[in-house]
């Protein structure tokens, strides 16, 4: 079983050896936060989250485009400000695409993706699956719709209710291609979704971008803010055309994307993201929470950090990184970093009185808590990595710095050109 360190902030191509099809475990851990220095706030550094998906499978998108992932630095100590929030670890991207299964599973000629259904009251129109595949990397299903209108004038085609968050404005994008027939005797091709409350109380349709689709595999793209009451939301096409219209088009459908935010940003295909959230940053002299399992998302298994201890004049501990053997331990107000995964990642550090402070433990289960520096002036001890929080200096100078986020696939090697035996070194961003 190869296992693959990724190095930085960027994007990850599949090597040959992982080729479309091939399932990969994918751990994250977020990072941790930095402490806080000064009698008044001598606070510990929370530590960061774990998350873990056993089942990942690489797409034909993953190959074309990249994977993107984030590993971010952990939290900075400061003096006498708060600590600065170290954001999380994340496979894929932290804009996630919260359409489920945009790889349409389920999908075969003359059945419709899972989840998604029809809706007309024209029985003389008739839709069907009539192709899928894969075009240009992006998973495809070919809907043909043709026939002669005798009463409605719209047919719908889409995903069933899917979650969504009343004032949140979402973007919601889908490519499209006309691979038969032709757009002939249609006045509207609409990508639209509607709002709805938790008992299905229609609230209107909120996205509607009316489209022209061409031979050519298209994105387009809509956003809107969501009424009050929503709590969900419906994507779907809606095909329009007068009464005794005869029409014939066989659409494309690929690429369905549904985010926050009013910002467009690459299409990522579900299902498939790892996110363990950081360390929050500290408030006064109340130690941190650790980056919460809650928070973590598309996860088999999440733990979250240790908290850091609040202010003692004896000095306060960072809280330990979650990891595969449960929660980070919390940091101690004796000064004592708590322990990571459990205890069974790093130890947590010691506190100490020459500067800079013991840092905390380092393991790929989860990096322990840095412990206080006592008495005197200089730098608490660091966290350790991945995502232990730093600890806390009581007489002034700079908290500990938060250790980064990692994360690491694991996947079994097509056997050529070789099953890879050795992982590359890992890297912490700090």
């Amino acid at each position: 079983m190869p296992v693959v360190l990724l190095n930085s902030g960027t994007l990850w191509f599949p090597p040959i050896d992982c080729p479309a099809g091939t399932t990969v475990k994918v751990e994250c851990w977020g990072p941790g936060s930095g402490a806080s220095s000064t009698p008044t706030q001598g606070t510990g550094g929370g530590g960061g989250a774990y998350a873990v998906s056993n089942s990942y499978a690489i797409t034909p998108n993953d190959v074309l485009n990249g994977i993107p992932f984030i590993i971010p630095a952990g939290g900075a100590g400061t003096s006498a400000a708060a600590t600065v929030a170290p954001g999380d670890a994340s496979w894929s991207n932290g804009i996630l695409n919260l359409f489920p299964a945009s790889t349409w599973a389920g999908v075969a000629v003359g059945t419709l993706p899972a989840g998604w259904s029809i809706n007309t009251s024209d029985t003389n129109i008739t839709g069907a699956v009539t192709a899928y595949g894969v075009n240009n990397g992006y998973n495809f299903f070919d809907f043909r719709l043709h026939g002669t209108a005798t009463g409605s004038t719209t047919y719908h085609v889409g995903a069933n209710w899917l979650p969504a968050t009343a004032a949140l404005t979402y973007t919601m994008s889908g490519y499209f291609a006309v691979v038969g027939g032709s757009t002939a005797n249609f006045t509207n091709l609409i990508f639209e979704a509607d709002a709805g409350t938790a008992s299905y109380g229609y609230l209107g349709t909120y996205f509607q971008l009316i489209f022209t689709p061409t031979a050519a595999l298209t994105r387009v793209s809509s956003n809107a803010v969501m009424p009050a009451t929503t709590t969900q939301i419906a994507p779907y096409i809606e095909f329009s055309y007068n009464t005794g219209a005869v029409v014939d088009i066989t659409l494309r459908i690929a690429g369905w994307q549904i985010e926050l935010g009013s910002t467009l940003t690459p299409y990522k295909s579900t299902p498939g993201y790892t996110l363990a959230k950081g360390g929050a940053a500290h408030a006064g002299t109340t130690g941190p929470a650790g980056g919460a399992a809650a928070a973590c998302v598309y996860a088999t298994a999440a733990y979250s950090g240790g908290n850091g201890a609040s202010y003692n004049a004896a000095g306060s501990g960072g809280g330990g990184a979650g990891g595969p053997a449960g929660n980070g331990n919390t940091g101690l107000t004796t000064g004592i970093g708590g322990s990571g995964d459990a205890g069974a990642g790093g130890a947590g550090g010691a506190s100490q009185t020459t500067s800079p402070g013991n840092p905390g433990g380092s393991s790929l289960l989860g990096g322990g808590g840095g412990g206080a520096l006592l008495s005197v002036s200089g730098i608490g001890g660091a966290g350790g990595s991945p995502g232990g929080g730093g600890g806390a200096a009581t007489v002034s100078g700079t908290g500990g710095n938060g250790a980064g986020g990692a994360i690491q696939l694991t996947y079994t090697a097509t056997a050529w050109p070789s099953t890879r035996q050795s992982a590359l070194a890992p890297f912490m961003a700090s």
